[in-house]
């Protein structure tokens, strides 16, 4: 439903959409941007993974990478681009 309203307000059917469907928090949430998307813009949208991470440390990303091989492995990690000081000490 809540695709259905903002696809109603831009008629032109032209957005940027940032997100992770692994997050959705219901279980019949879509699995993928094409699930979503097709139906109002079926051959006219493309995905880009994002495979750099500038938020999260590459510590925290190391453990979240060993979680992600376990339940999802045909998805890459994205790659840190920082470490926190207390690790380095």
């Amino acid at each position: 439903m809540a695709w259905r309203m903002v696809m109603r307000r831009v008629p032109s059917k032209s957005l940027t959409i940032v997100g992770d469907v692994a997050q959705t928090g219901s279980a019949a949430g879509a699995r993928s941007w094409g699930e979503m998307l097709d139906r109002y813009a079926k051959d006219r949208w493309r995905e880009e993974r994002l495979t750099v991470n500038y938020r999260t440390p590459a510590e925290i990303m190391a453990v979240a990478a060993g979680v992600l091989a376990t339940v999802a492995p045909d998805e890459q990690a994205p790659e840190s681009v920082r470490e926190e000081a207390w690790a380095r000490a």
